[in-house]
């Protein structure tokens, strides 16, 4: 993903001690956190959002010496959640684990949403991962070239699924059907999880993923990985193409941070970023992210913030470029 660099994102391991010494003062005189945490996750358990959140939410309650507890609040693309984590008391107690299409995506598209960009406070982008798109083993073909020409052939007789409409797993297939021609019907679910069930069910033919979701299921038989949904083939699975290799201009991954209700206080803000720049950086979560093809950032404050606004104006293009709407 060339357009990501978690180089230039990523806190240097000198800065993230100079922080934490910096903030502990800080931390100590205020007495922040004094109870548990609570992390809105805005989709159901068992798409990567959640397992992201899950694995974050564990090693930073072990830093922070409190339990942050990871609350599933899924529907409508995330939506519902967001909507809940905004309107939450600004008082560092109430986190929201976000993903592109809640803050670069979505926003685009609708204007009745209860919430903004601006009703958050960033705290620390964790990790970008590439997306995998999958078939289902009764699905005969073997390499993207072999779909598209299955969909031309069959026009609208092959499902996708997806976690919700103009989610990232949405995009990447509309890129395909743009671009080739390609025609295949869309499935929208409250989740990635419910729709990757569906897929390894063989409910639906085909879904765009996240990796470490899917890289469990890689070896079992049920699914058929196609390609990485980048413009470069990633570490984990070198032998897997990359869409852009067949549908040249396709680079689109999933990101996941952590937010904090807009006017949280300050040291709530801090000493959650470091926290999560600490976990996710921490050898046994960095080491498990990278295996299932994650890139580990552990931002700033203000760099989540130049990231989220990058990616808006990338996606604004890309949605304008691809006609996706609200409705289909």
């Amino acid at each position: 993903m060339k357009h990501h660099g978690a180089g230039a994102l990523a806190l240097s391991a000198l800065s993230v001690l100079a922080l934490a010494a910096t903030a502990t003062a800080t931390w100590a005189q205020a007495g922040y956190p004094v109870k548990p945490i609570r992390l809105i996750v805005p989709f159901p358990p068992g798409g990567t959002t959640d397992i992201v959140a899950r694995a974050l939410a564990q090693a930073m309650g072990k830093n922070l010496e409190r339990a942050v507890v990871v609350d599933n609040r899924g529907g409508a693309n995330g939506v519902i959640g967001a909507e809940l984590a905004a309107r939450a008391p600004a008082d560092g107690y109430t986190a929201f684990m976000t993903s592109a299409s809640i803050l670069a995506i979505t926003p685009h598209l609708r204007s009745d949403l209860g919430y903004s960009v601006r009703d958050f406070a960033p705290v620390s982008l964790s990790v970008i991962t590439p997306n995998v798109l999958l078939v289902h083993a009764s699905v005969p073909v073997k390499n993207i070239k072999e779909l598209i020409a299955l969909a031309k052939a069959r026009p609208n007789a092959i499902t996708f699924g997806s976690s919700g409409i103009a989610s990232i797993g949405h995009i990447v297939v509309e890129q395909i059907r743009t671009v080739t021609g390609a025609q295949m019907i869309h499935i929208p679910y409250k989740g990635g999880g419910p729709a990757e069930a569906d897929l390894f069910a063989g409910h639906i033919a085909v879904m765009a993923t996240g990796l470490v979701s899917a890289m469990p299921h890689l070896s079992g038989g049920r699914v058929r990985a196609l390609a990485v949904t980048t413009a470069k083939r990633v570490a984990a699975l070198p032998d897997l193409p990359a869409i852009a290799e067949t549908v040249p201009g396709v680079d689109t991954g999933s990101w996941f941070g952590i937010l904090l209700p807009a006017g949280s206080p300050t040291e709530a803000v801090e000493r959650l970023s470091v926290s999560a720049a600490s976990a996710v950086r921490s050898p046994d979560l960095r080491d498990r992210l990278s295996r299932e093809g994650a890139e580990v950032v552990g931002s700033t404050p203000a760099e989540f913030e130049r990231f989220i606004q990058s990616e808006s104006s990338r996606y604004a293009k890309l949605l304008k470029a691809s006609g996706i709407k609200l409705t289909e």
